[in-house]
């Protein structure tokens, strides 16, 4: 027993009620939203920073932080890099009394 049933003018104010407060929700859910940063490879991180790849990967060593993606690939968030760098004392010449008895090298020479 077949109807003829329109049910368009239904599913529009179903529509007309949900949209508004769907739209609402999803605006605060976005709201505090950012992309993640881009993940750069030793050698583009190297090229950012104009430093080598074995100092970028020394930095790793030393606790920078990173992410292992394969044997020997790693990848590196720019602004923990930075906010890490940041955070390190160089530029104390060598035997300095205020080094203590670690002796750093400095990263950007």
């Amino acid at each position: 027993m077949a109807t003829n049933l329109d049910l368009q003018p239904l599913a529009d104010a179903v529509a007309e009620a949900l949209l508004p407060k769907l739209r609402e929700e999803l605006r605060a859910l976005l709201e505090g939203f950012s992309p993640p940063e881009q993940r750069l490879s030793t050698d583009d991180l190297a090229s950012v920073l104009k430093t080598s790849p074995a100092t970028i990967r020394d930095w790793g060593v030393e606790g920078c932080p990173h992410v292992r993606v394969g044997k020997g690939a790693h990848r590196w968030v720019l602004s923990e890099v930075e906010a890490w760098l940041g955070t390190r004392s160089v530029g104390l010449p060598m035997g300095d009394p205020a080094a203590g008895s670690i002796r750093r090298k400095n990263p950007f020479k």
